[in-house]
C-alpha cells in the first residue's frame, strides 16, 4: 500500500502543471491537470496543501480539468482566500467549476459557493460543518493557551497522538499505510507549519464561525447542486452537525459512509471520489437532457 500512495503522490507530483503567482502580496501555489470540459476546484483540508489532494487529483483528471492551490498559510480570514481563488480562476480563464472541499476546506468551499455563486456549478462539501457562533467562543478560549504554549510542545501533543488518532478513525488501516500516512503528517505538523501558521489556522475557524452568513446563500434555494459527505464516526463532526447540514442544505444529495473518522476523508478517499464521479456526471447527463428536450 505504502508503494501505491507514493506511486500515486509522484504521478500527480509529474502529471500536474504546476504555477506560482502573488495576490494581495500573498504567494500562491498551485497545480492543474486533467481532461475534459468543466473544470473542478480542490480545496485541501485545514494544515494541507495541494499535494495533500493527489488521490482526487489522479482519480478526477481522467475527468475533468483540475484546479488545486496551496491556500497561503498566513490568510486567517475567508474573505482573502475566496478573492484569491478568484483571481486564480481569472488567471486560468475558468467561467465556472464544480467545487469540492473537506474539513476546512469545506468551510472555505461553502462560503466561495456562496459568495461567487455565478463561476460555480456544483458543490461537495464533505466532514465539515455550517457556521456556529458557539464554536468561535471555543476557539477564542483554546487559541490563548496556543498562543502562549511554546511551538515545540504543541507540535509534541499533536505527533504524539497521531497512531492513536489514525487507529481510532481508520480502524482497518494496515502498519504500512500507517507509516506512509503519519510520515506525511509529522512533515506538516513537525516541519512545515510554524508557530503563526497554526493560529492563522485558528483564526480562520473563527472568522468562519463569527463572521460569516450562509443563510442568503444562493445554493439553499438550489440544494440539486449540492452533495454533503460525511463518515459517520467523524467525531469532530458529529451527528448533530450532520443534521444541521441536511436541514440547511434541504434536498440536497446526502451520504453518511460507516466506519470510518473524520480522517476517512483523507486516508479512505477512493468512495468519496466514486460518489463525486456519479453525482457530477448525473448533473452533466441531466443539464443535457434539459438541453435535448
Amino acid at each position: 500500500m505504502t508503494r501505491e500512495l507514493e506511486n500515486e503522490r509522484t504521478r500527480f507530483q509529474k502529471s500536474a502543471v504546476w504555477r506560482k503567482t502573488v495576490i494581495a502580496e500573498h504567494a500562491w501555489e498551485y497545480a492543474t491537470g486533467g481532461e475534459g470540459d468543466e473544470w473542478l476546484l480542490l480545496i485541501h483540508g485545514g494544515g494541507g496543501d495541494a499535494e495533500s489532494m493527489f488521490r482526487y487529483f489522479i482519480a478526477l483528471a481522467p475527468h475533468f480539468r483540475i484546479i488545486v492551490p496551496s491556500i497561503p498559510t498566513a490568510l486567517d480570514n475567508m474573505s482573502a482566500i475566496t478573492d484569491g481563488l478568484i483571481a486564480l480562476f481569472d488567471r486560468e480563464d475558468i467561467e465556472r467549476a464544480h467545487v469540492y472541499g473537506p474539513s476546512l476546506g469545506g468551510m472555505v468551499a461553502q462560503v466561495f459557493a456562496a459568495h461567487h455563486s455565478d463561476r460555480v456549478s456544483k458543490c461537495i462539501f464533505s466532514h465539515t460543518s455550517l457556521p456556529e457562533p458557539e464554536q468561535a467562543t471555543r476557539m477564542h478560549k483554546a487559541r490563548l493557551p496556543l498562543r502562549l504554549m511554546p511551538v515545540a510542545l504543541f507540535r509534541w501533543q499533536i505527533l504524539r497522538n497521531l497512531g492513536k488518532n489514525l487507529k481510532n478513525d481508520i480502524p482497518d488501516i494496515t502498519s504500512d499505510e500507517a507509516a506512509f500516512w503519519t510520515a506525511r503528517f509529522r512533515n506538516i505538523f513537525g516541519n512545515k507549519l510554524s508557530k503563526a501558521d497554526l493560529l492563522a489556522s485558528v483564526d480562520l475557524q473563527i472568522d468562519f464561525h463569527q463572521q460569516i452568513d450562509l443563510t442568503t446563500s444562493p445554493l439553499r434555494n438550489d440544494a440539486e447542486r449540492v452533495m454533503l459527505i460525511f463518515h459517520e464516526n467523524d467525531t469532530g463532526f458529529g451527528e448533530e452537525v450532520q443534521d444541521a447540514m441536511q436541514t440547511f442544505y434541504v434536498g440536497s444529495h446526502s451520504h453518511r459512509l460507516p466506519l470510518y473518522g473524520h480522517l476517512g476523508a483523507v486516508v479512505r478517499a477512493d468512495e468519496i471520489i466514486e460518489l463525486i464521479k456519479l453525482f457530477l456526471s448525473r448533473m452533466k447527463n441531466n443539464s443535457k437532457e434539459k438541453m435535448n428536450a
